[in-house]
């Protein structure tokens, strides 16, 4: 409805503009009755416009509580209100239009608005008449322009007092906002009853509107409650404005909350420093303030958004066990007009604040605790289903940003060989030179997240971006991050107190870490952390269960599941798939000569070859002994021995060093394909071992594909 109401106005301010252009032009050139008869029915057309946009005016102000008329609005309406009365109208007397017109410029204007459209009103019919003369080829008389008549007089009397009337009216109602309709006003804050307070157990005036500003999430009761207060202290005072703030601890300032004035001209988004002005003052000393005359102190009121000719000024603190939680104000135009008993009954009017606000709180607080409950419950939950690294730093992706605002996680698991740390998630909006999953950064770098790495204590910064110059995240040459403020960097530490791995969060709000948001985080990361270890257990049965424990291949059962896998795959998408069955030569006869522990370095080291030679998507496995097999997706027979001639010479070219020996050894390797030459799983491996019986028999160490008949 208001978005509509916007529409519809600058539609009739277009309009204005139009006609007033139109009027203008028109009137250099031909004389108004020629204007009047060029556009039919000109007049009414012209006071239809006016008095339209006078409804629409009155409506957007009373829509909005702190909305005047414009500069721009008000001269336009003043000017075709002019144009809508021809000079017989003015002639016959001050035409009604004017008159409502000045009244509701200085009803709905800014101060001294009205007296613009008295002077266009006042000066604009000399002015006509005198184009009028002119455009005729008449000589005008100076005097009779200059000389006003009595009727003129009469009219300038009448706009003048239309204008006062309407100003005064404009300062007699009052402005007010509160959250809820107000309880019944306890008895001992009874005692000072103004007579301009007889409808004190009224309902609120219909024109008074409801308005509440939520200073923090979930703090919407408090500032419904004090909006009650605030409206009492206005039914029990002959103040200008009743004002009340909410003390924001974590900004140190306090917020404009709510609010009953006569004044158009709060600002409802107003903020004061802690120590600045009257009311910042107020946290600092902890004690009312109370002056009959500001001017004594210049110091300016900061919640008005014009200056006002404000006087006395009673301000308290509202405070509940020596905390601050904010202040009550009260000011009047008028000097002198608070006394003593006024300061004790605000005093009242703070306690009884300072009472509302901590049960409120005790209430959030009991809210916040049962949301927090909550939240560690389905986090535990989360945590016992978690069987992998990914998995654990999941749930903290999804939780933590339910707890404090984040732009952005990453995930970091530290690889022991390497001495360095491995992005393996992020989630959140990245900047370009953001580190992104896979990106590697050594532990001993000095930055940040190095830092945390060694320390293994957590870093909470504040605001980045002051020590941005000094320190870096990752690389010395890094690029400095201009969004992130808020930064924290937990580690992920094992039951052995070894860091393994890092969770850190960003956000472009500084200081999001207060002290209970940075107790839940410990908590949730604490038991992150039993949960990764509990991971990188279950990791290490799942590869006990699956890889050969001397090669770190996939053992015997691991390779049968999936090359069945492979195979089904290649049925479903008509795709080739090879194998290689290898076997080390001779083997036996080296392992009698050189001893068993030789014989196993040998294994590890010809596993290591093998993973050299082949492909990320290849799969090898030890398939038992000496023998080694090696699964190629997408590949036929042909392609095979590429890979397999690979493999033979890497070994053969390999030397093997065991205390003050340095030892070779050959492979001999059979291929075959599936469907090429085998229908199924067992064939597959049945016709590759014949093909390497055949690199066996003739001659070890070579490729042998195969042929039917073997």
């Amino acid at each position: 409805m208001q978005g509509n109401l916007l529409v519809i106005r600058k539609i009739a301010l277009f309009a204005e503009v139009f006609l007033a252009v139109f009027f203008g032009v028109a009137a250099l050139g031909l004389p108004y009755e020629k204007v009047a008869g060029f556009i039919p029915y000109f007049t009414e057309i012209s006071a239809g416009v006016a008095l339209g946009a006078i409804l629409l005016a009155v409506a957007g102000c009373i829509r909005t509580s702190s909305a005047s008329l414009s500069g721009a609005w008000a001269a336009m309406l003043s000017f075709t209100a002019f144009m809508a009365c021809g000079p017989e109208s003015a002639a016959g007397g001050l035409p009604p239009l004017w008159l409502l017109v000045t009244f509701v410029s200085a009803l709905l204007g800014k101060r001294g608005y009205w007296i613009g459209t008295a002077l266009i009103f006042i000066l604009g019919e000399p002015v006509r008449n005198l184009l009028t003369t002119l455009l005729a080829g008449e000589q005008p008389d100076p005097a009779s322009l200059i000389t006003p008549s009595l009727l003129d007089i009469w009219r300038y009397l009448y706009l003048l007092v239309a204008g006062i009337v309407g100003s005064r009216v404009l300062q007699s109602f009052r402005v007010s906002h509160y959250a809820v309709k107000p309880a019944v006003l306890p008895d001992d804050l009874s005692e000072k009853k103004h007579e301009a307070s007889d409808a004190e157990d009224k309902e609120p005036p219909a024109a008074e509107r409801t308005t509440s500003i939520e200073i923090n999430t979930g703090e919407q009761g408090i500032s419904d409650l004090l909006s009650s207060v605030v409206y009492f202290m206005s039914r029990n005072f002959r103040a200008y404005s009743s004002v009340g703030f909410i003390f924001d601890t974590m900004r140190r300032e306090f917020i404009l909350n709510s609010f009953q004035s006569k004044s158009l001209y709060i600002k409802k988004e107003a903020s004061i420093p802690l120590g600045t002005g009257v009311i910042g003052k107020l946290g600092t000393e902890m004690r009312p303030f109370m002056t009959g005359d500001l001017r004594h102190y210049n110091a300016e009121l900061s919640y008005y958004r014009e200056e006002e000719q404000i006087n006395s000024i009673l301000a308290v603190p509202i405070v509940s066990d020596k905390v601050l939680l904010g202040a009550l104000v009260l000011d009047s135009r008028d000097t002198q007009a608070f006394k003593d008993q006024d300061k004790d009954i605000m005093r009242r009017f703070a306690t009884l604040a300072a009472a509302l606000i901590k049960t409120e709180r005790m209430r959030f607080e009991q809210e916040k605790s049962a949301r927090v409950s909550q939240l560690f419950y389905q986090a535990s939950h989360q945590f016992t289903t978690a069987l992998k690294a990914d998995e654990v730093f999941n749930v903290l992706f999804s939780v933590i940003p339910g707890v404090v605002p984040c732009t952005r996680q990453i995930s970091i698991e530290f690889d022991g060989d390497s001495n360095t740390g491995k992005v393996t998630g992020a989630s959140g909006a990245a900047q370009p030179d953001d580190p992104d999953a896979g990106f590697v950064f050594p532990v001993d770098s000095g930055g940040l997240y190095a830092f945390t790495f060694q320390k293994r204590k957590s870093l909470i910064i504040g605001d980045y971006q002051q020590y941005k110059d000094r320190y870096f995240r990752f690389f010395p040459q890094e690029k400095r991050s201009e969004s992130i403020r808020s930064l924290a960097v937990y580690p992920i530490i094992d039951d052995e107190q070894r860091c393994r791995g890092l969770y850190s969060l960003e956000s472009d709000q500084p200081d999001i870490f207060t002290e209970d948001t940075q107790q839940i985080l410990t908590t949730l990361v604490e038991n992150a952390s039993v949960a990764f270890v509990r991971a990188m257990l279950y990791h290490k049965m799942e590869l006990l269960a699956t890889t050969d424990g001397l090669t770190g291949l996939n053992n015997h059962r691991t390779f049968q599941e999936l090359l069945g896998q492979e195979i089904e795959r290649s049925r479903r998408y008509n795709r080739p798939i090879a194998l290689l069955l290898m076997d080390i030569d001779h083997f036996k006869t080296f392992n009698d000569t050189y001893g068993h522990p030789v014989g196993d370095l040998v294994l590890k080291e010809i596993a290591a070859c093998i993973r050299r030679s082949i492909r990320l998507n290849d799969i090898p496995a030890r398939y038992g002994g000496e023998e080694f097999v090696v699964i190629i997706p997408e590949t036929n027979e042909r392609g095979s021995m590429v890979t397999a001639e690979r493999i033979r010479s890497t070994i053969e070219q390999h030397t093997i060093v065991s205390l003050d020996k340095e030892l070779k050894v050959t492979v001999s390797i059979g291929c075959s394909a599936f469907p090429e030459n085998a229908p199924s799983q067992q064939a597959l491996i049945d016709t590759a071992d014949k093909a390497l019986y055949m690199a066996k028999k003739s001659g070890r160490n070579r490729v042998i594909p195969y042929k039917n008949g073997m």
